[in-house]
């Protein structure tokens, strides 16, 4: 029974609560093999979830919070961090504007860049 997450597989987002997602795959050190410059995108806690990104039962409804996104951006060499947009989740769609503005600093960050 869907619970009006649209086509979200429930059953997905379970391996994420549990980890078995995970099962194999080192995660820290496929990150630290980025050799692209790369922006972690972050949105800010919505209305469940504020102030923070977990419920009252100190569960995480997001798929990082502020420390995980932190921890990313370090794991990267050329990783940044933007965080704090007020979107559902898509940011993409949600803030379509933001979205291409945060992609247009990385282009011309990436061309002004000594090679």
């Amino acid at each position: 029974m869907q619970d009006g997450t649209s086509n979200y597989d429930l059953r997905f987002g379970v391996t994420f609560y549990d980890y078995s997602w995970f099962t194999g795959f080192d995660q820290e050190e496929v990150l630290k093999k980025i050799k692209s410059p790369t922006i972690v995108m972050h949105v800010a806690p919505n209305k469940l979830t504020a102030p923070g990104y977990y419920d009252e039962n100190g569960i995480l409804l997001a798929a990082m919070d502020e420390t995980d996104a932190q921890k990313v951006v370090d794991l990267v060499p050329n990783g940044k961090y933007a965080g704090g947009f007020k979107s559902n989740h898509d940011i993409h769609a949600d803030l379509p504007d933001e979205y291409v503005e945060v992609l247009l600093d990385l282009k011309n960050q990436t061309e002004t860049a000594p090679r």
